[in-house]
């Protein structure tokens, strides 16, 4: 039996502007709507929004395949990341002489389990979190859930594994929609990155930056 996923409120194009004000203006961004609700469904519109994405950075898709950790295996000369939500997936490329890494996260709003943030946050962001007023706490603990997993993603190209979330320390700026991050074993390279909600999903993407 087929399902299908509840359509998001903003077109793939409204999307896109979003992923393209989270990211330098080197990187190349793509979204799509996933009509079905299905692992599969959700991996070929990954893909599809891949090589729409590598297309606009004037480079070759060709086949992209799969690394042993399933992550996606890009093109020489080329990060990125892959990202799907309850009917949305979006991409976003650049290539490796620009950015050390990339990372991309959507995830649908809603309030995460009391407690959870025990299982990603480090003291010093837990500490953070507790001064954040309660109207705002439950965004901002998802905001700093999806931060971590777009740095986790980008530093994997680099550490060769996906580091664990208490290996990062995120620092979130509650009055700006931006975040700074420092990974164990890869302290080389600064990263940064913006955030974004649309009433419906929130959005994280961080570059990791060239030490000079």
């Amino acid at each position: 039996m087929r399902t299908t996923t509840q359509p998001h409120p903003l077109a793939p194009a409204d999307v896109e502007r979003i992923l393209r004000s989270l990211v330098p203006p080197n990187v190349a961004v793509a979204a799509l709507e996933i009509e079905e609700a299905s692992r599969r469904a959700e991996f070929a519109a990954g893909r599809e929004c891949a090589r729409v994405a590598l297309a606009r950075l004037g480079q070759e898709a060709g086949d992209i395949g799969m690394e042993a950790d399933g992550a996606p295996a890009w093109p020489a000369g080329i990060v990125g990341s892959l990202s799907h939500s309850q009917g949305l997936a979006a991409a976003t490329v650049a290539r490796s002489e620009d950015l050390a890494g990339l990372g991309l996260d959507l995830v649908r709003a809603r309030p995460l389990p009391r407690g959870s943030e025990e299982l990603f946050c480090t003291a010093p962001e837990a500490r953070w979190l507790r001064q954040v007023p309660d109207p705002e706490r439950d965004l901002m603990t998802l905001i700093l859930f999806s931060a971590k997993e777009s740095v986790q993603k980008g530093a994997r190209y680099l550490l060769g594994r996906l580091p664990e979330a208490h290996e990062i320390e995120l620092r979130l700026v509650a009055e700006e929609p931006v975040f700074t991050a420092t990974v164990e074993s890869c302290d080389r390279h600064v990263w940064r990155g913006r955030h974004a909600f649309d009433g419906a999903f929130v959005f994280t993407a961080a570059t990791g930056l060239r030490s000079r």
